[in-house]
């Protein structure tokens, strides 16, 4: 170690030490729960008790409660304005039976009561004063009652379909309490949740014939517990057999009567932040067991589905020992005794993740379902363990379990699988449009890019409410995933597990925030990250590495013509062979270095960055040619319609043209264009057409040329178009000539526009836009004139 390295590492180490000072406390939160379904009128009864630990340095004299349910009240809640702002008015035109809500509620301590008020502008947040003033170390009980109406499953998380129980955020929650304060914040779909951890013990009363997939353990003797446990074993061996004779082709999904037993299930679980469960008569059950990778502990997977997707469910044990496995290989072994997957509807996305329980929407394929379960089992670790602030921080957990999600499958079925994984096997459509060279790896890359090249691309650090619905997926699902696969290739797979290991052991059931897992990261490799959390997180500059000399001899000269500092690959090719790779160290933006060239015979061209790992923004500059005249210029491709977007080759597309006006009549022509998908900052559509003129006067030529340049908010076009039209409608009829069909005329306009949109998730835009416009061919008669066709460019 170098003295730079010492004293860079005594500097981290120093404030990692700063910053683990600061965030050394955490408040707890135990509950028990007790509530009763009646899913004749849908809606549940119980008691909750909550026992706050006040580990602060601070005196508390209330605590913000969330009364979730509440979000489904009414059209005037935060929920209810966030999905209007996205065209969804379900909760503007509804039923009050399709409305929801929490009340019945009386806080007490001690036996005594307490006051409490909603929050002034949000009904489900609730701010309860204590009786006296918790001081630190204190510790204090709330209880109260409540009645939860539960909504119709089509609004968001909680609800119902017909007897079918989503039943989550359902209960009054204390809000977090940290070193910022407290943060109470209303419901949203888009923006998930921050909590508490601490333990739940929970008891459910419902019909007998339900089957429950929840968070946490049944509790051995207790209530009903052992009866429920031979219950699932003969389920899950009739559920073997019923796949085994493939039940789903002849079977009922219609739910059955409820019994009038009742049962109550007592569940238990700690070092968790939040309570979830999921009821419904018909659920078929299969049941696995998963040994972690690092302590060899056995862990129960339990898959609970109806028979609409039978099918597909089959093969949902094996979905949930692998992720199970390599999420832990990866980032740390799992903690919990059970991991769960049921299948349900679900509004807010195609699944959804709560403590060892998750909920699956309809997949429609094997890869569709293996893919959901996947992601939302990963949310153990990132959500469930890794206690993020989602609302502030989405990109936390949900981008970084993107990564991991798109790490799985490339583990699981090969670095080179097309993207038929995620169309569903052999498909026409990839065929067509000669999709199969295009590895499923680059579809996080590619999700970036549309926003980002139309400038309508968010920040990957952005408040979950900010973010348009658009970005929301491509930013921080998508864009997030792709940052940190190039994090972990500039890293090493080796040296960035070890990191994401200790970020694990360090803040496993805490409440990191990006400064802790940068550190974490810091510490681990000794490297300063600056550079990626950052810019690469925190603004929409683009990557943009150039190779812009390649020589044997004098080696591999890349220039960064980007925003952002990045590091890179060259590989040297031949064919679609790769014969060697080299590396190339983090380049600052504007600056270039040379790397010196492998020593390798057979070289037709040089790639940057051929495995796509570096989000860069425009590829037509990473190419080449180890000979020739043009070594930067990539071979032609002439295809019909349109395709993605390869940067090996200069794409132009063709499609047929037809036309009519008046005076032309039937046109025919072509359109030639550079619109592959997603667009390049720089697009052409031409097309020329042709038509054959009236009294034997030849055939015209004309059409529409169109030029585009988009760069962020900018937006510079050219468009041109030249048809025939009569200009001599001055005429006095008596004067009419029979032979005449018009004069051509051109129209030529230059568009200068920008976007001044501070809020891109508002429904106001701004636009500044300037429009000239040339036309050629116009008649300017004199006013005593018969008539004229002497052309002017006025």
């Amino acid at each position: 170690m170098t003295m730079k390295q010492t004293l860079t590492a005594a500097l981290l180490a120093l404030l990692t030490a700063g910053v683990q000072a600061q965030t050394d406390w955490q408040q707890r939160v135990d509950t028990e729960l007790s509530v009763t379904l009646d899913d004749v009128n849908h809606e549940l009864r119980g008691h909750v008790r909550i026992a706050y630990q006040n580990n602060s340095p601070e005196t508390l004299e209330h605590v913000w409660i969330h009364l979730w349910p509440n979000a489904y009240r009414n059209g005037s809640t935060a929920m209810a304005k966030q999905h209007y702002r996205d065209g969804d008015m379900f909760m503007f035109y509804a039923m009050n039976r399709d409305l929801g809500g929490i009340d019945s509620l009386a806080f007490t301590s001690a036996k005594q009561p307490l006051t409490w008020n909603c929050h002034p502008e949000h009904i489900d947040i609730a701010k309860v004063e204590l009786a006296k003033p918790l001081p630190p170390g204190g510790r204090v009980v709330v209880e109260t009652p409540f009645r939860v109406d539960i909504p119709s499953g089509s609004i968001s998380r909680l609800g119902h379909v017909g007897e079918s129980y989503q039943i989550t955020q359902w209960f009054p929650k204390p809000a977090v309490y940290d070193d910022e304060g407290w943060h109470p914040m209303p419901y949203l779909s888009q923006g998930e949740f921050f909590s508490e951890y601490g333990s739940y013990d929970v008891k459910i009363t419902l019909p007998a014939n339900y089957t429950v997939g929840a968070t946490g353990d049944l509790v051995p003797g207790s209530e009903d517990n052992d009866a429920e446990k031979s219950r699932l074993d003969s389920l899950a061996a009739d559920t073997k057999m019923w796949v085994k004779n493939q039940g789903w082709k002849d079977a009922e999904n219609t739910f059955p009567e409820s019994s009038q037993r009742t049962k109550t299930l007592h569940y238990r679980q700690d070092n968790v932040h939040d309570f979830a469960w999921f009821a419904d008569k018909r659920y078929k059950v299969l049941r696995g067991t998963v040994v972690l990778p690092r302590d060899k502990r056995k862990v129960t997977t339990w898959a609970m589905f109806t028979p609409e997707e039978g099918e597909l469910w089959q093969k949902a044990p094996e979905y949930l020992h692998d992720a199970t496995y390599y999420y832990s290989l990866w980032n740390g072994n799992y903690p919990y005794n059970q991991v769960t997957a049921v299948d349900g509807t679900i509004s807010a996305g195609g699944g959804m993740e709560y403590p060892n329980v998750t909920v699956i929407g309809t997949a429609g394929s094997d890869s569709g379902l293996e893919t959901v379960i996947v992601h939302e089992v990963g949310h153990n670790w990132f959500y469930g363990i890794l206690g993020s602030n989602e609302r502030e921080n989405a990109w936390m957990d949900e981008g970084i379990n993107s990564f991991n999600e798109t790490r799985y499958l490339l583990t699981k079925y090969g670095e080179d699988k097309d993207i038929s994984l995620l169309l569903g096997g052999e498909n026409n459509l990839a065929q067509r449009f000669e999709l199969e060279d295009f590895q499923y790896k680059w579809i996080d890359e590619l999700s970036y890019l549309f926003p980002a090249r139309f400038g309508a691309d968010q920040p990957i650090q952005c408040h979950s409410n900010s973010l348009t619905s658009l970005n929301y997926g491509a930013i921080i699902y998508k864009k997030t995933a792709a940052a940190f696969a190039m994090l972990q290739s500039h890293l090493g797979e080796v040296a960035f597990d070890k990191a994401m290991q200790l970020y694990f052991d360090q803040w496993k059931f805490r409440h990191p925030g990006p400064e802790d897992l940068q550190l974490c990261l810091e510490k681990s490799t000794g490297e300063d990250l600056n550079w990626f959390f950052g810019d690469w997180i925190q603004t929409t500059k683009r990557n943009d590495l150039a190779l812009v000399k390649a020589s044997a001899d004098k080696g591999l000269t890349v220039k960064n013509a980007g925003d952002l500092p990045s590091s890179a690959k060259i590989s040297a090719m031949q064919g679609d062979s790769v014969l060697a790779v080299v590396d190339v160290p983090l380049i600052a933006p504007g600056a270039r270095t040379t790397v010196d060239a492998p020593a390798v015979s057979g070289v037709d061209r040089w790639v940057l960055d051929e495995d796509r790992v570096t989000l860069d923004y425009d590829r037509s500059n990473n190419v080449r040619q180890a000979s020739g005249l043009f070594k930067g210029m990539e071979p032609l491709q002439l295809r019909m319609l349109t395709r993605l977007e390869d940067p090996d080759k200069t794409q132009v597309f063709w499609l047929p043209a037809l036309g009519w006006n008046a005076h032309n009549g039937l046109m025919a022509g072509v359109t030639l264009h550079n619109m592959a998908l997603p667009p390049r900052d720089f697009t052409y559509q031409w097309t020329p057409l042709f038509s054959v003129r009236e009294f034997g006067q030849g055939v015209d030529f004309g059409g529409i040329l169109a030029m585009d340049w988009r760069k962020d908010q900018w937006h510079v076009g050219m468009r041109s178009s030249q048809f025939r039209a009569d200009e001599a409608m001055q005429l006095r009829p008596e004067l009419a000539i029979p032979e005449y069909d018009g004069d051509l005329l051109t129209r030529t306009s230059l568009t200068v526009e920008r976007k001044l949109n501070a809020a891109p998730a508002s429904p106001w835009k701004g636009v500044a836009r300037y429009e000239g416009v040339h036309v050629y061919g116009y008649v300017d008669p004199a006013p005593d004139a018969m008539w004229t066709l002497f052309p002017n460019s006025g």
